[in-house]
């Protein structure tokens, strides 16, 4: 997936129907600060792939939707329990 999609799934997660240079702007340092934490919460490499299909993609957009309204301290607790399956999902298929 290209940033400029991932840009187009997390607007559209958002309700942002709009383009300007602001909010494409936070919406990409949403994107930018939740992978990282996404992929070290459930033992992936960011830049793997991993975290653009399936599961993994949506709990990314959750992320993101967290991240853009300045609440990604809630996102681990709210998001505990996927996170948790997620992590051990990863940890089964890389034994």
């Amino acid at each position: 997936m290209t940033d400029e999609e991932l840009l187009a799934k997390a607007k559209r997660k958002l309700n942002i129907t709009w383009s300007d240079e602001t909010t494409d702007a936070r919406v990409k340092d949403a994107i930018e600060a939740a992978r990282p934490r996404l992929a070290h919460l459930i033992g992936v490499d960011a830049e793997s792939g991993v975290l653009e299909s399936g599961e993994e993609l949506g709990l990314l957009m959750e992320a993101v939707f967290y991240a853009f309204n300045d609440a990604s301290d809630e996102f681990a607790r709210n998001y505990a329990p996927d996170v948790l399956r997620l992590r051990m999902k990863h940890e089964a298929h890389d034994a």
